[in-house]
């Protein structure tokens, strides 16, 4: 075999095993990332509900905030329901513990009000995500879409392209 020849047989490997990883990549962060968004739309149906903070621990304060897990108690339709689901983000990303939140404004026997879905009472949330969880979400669900559309128009690309068939 010629050099020349090795050499076009590694650049298209190259190129295919790029492609692939474009796609499994790119189709696996549209994935998160859309059910995530999607998540988000889904809680405009979701309805308020008083609740009250019962418990809280520290699990980080290296940071200008100490990030705190807790659990919250609610009432629905008669009947009480307990939540650690602080907000979407957390449930959604599995961030430490699933139920991180900024300490600001909780305190055991806080009372206020929670998102419960009301279609399934035992989900709720203490709050919504926050806006800027959710832009940036969308700007990865774009970047993800992007990646995973060049991986498919590369793959096609050499799949359908003559030069690949034109070694000797």
């Amino acid at each position: 075999m010629k050099r020349r020849q090795i050499k076009k047989y590694v650049e298209i490997l190259i190129l295919y095993v790029t492609s692939i990883f474009l796609i499994l990549f790119g189709g696996y962060g549209v994935y998160r990332s859309g059910s995530y968004l999607i998540n988000v739309i889904k809680l405009k149906s979701w309805v308020e509900a008083p609740c009250r903070v019962d418990n809280l621990w520290l699990i980080d304060k290296k940071y200008a905030y100490p990030i705190i897990a807790g659990e919250f108690h609610y009432r629905w339709q008669g009947k009480d329901y307990a939540s650690q689901n602080i907000s979407l983000s957390t449930i959604y990303y599995h961030e430490s513990l699933n139920n991180v939140v900024n300490v600001d404004g909780f305190n055991v026997g806080t009372e206020l009000m929670c998102l419960v879905n009301p279609k399934n009472p035992e989900e709720a949330l203490l709050r919504k995500s926050s806006w800027p969880r959710v832009l940036m979400s969308s700007v990865d669900f774009l970047f993800m879409v992007t990646l995973l559309l060049g991986g498919v128009f590369m793959l096609a690309k050499m799949i359908f392209s003559k030069e690949s068939d034109e070694i000797d």
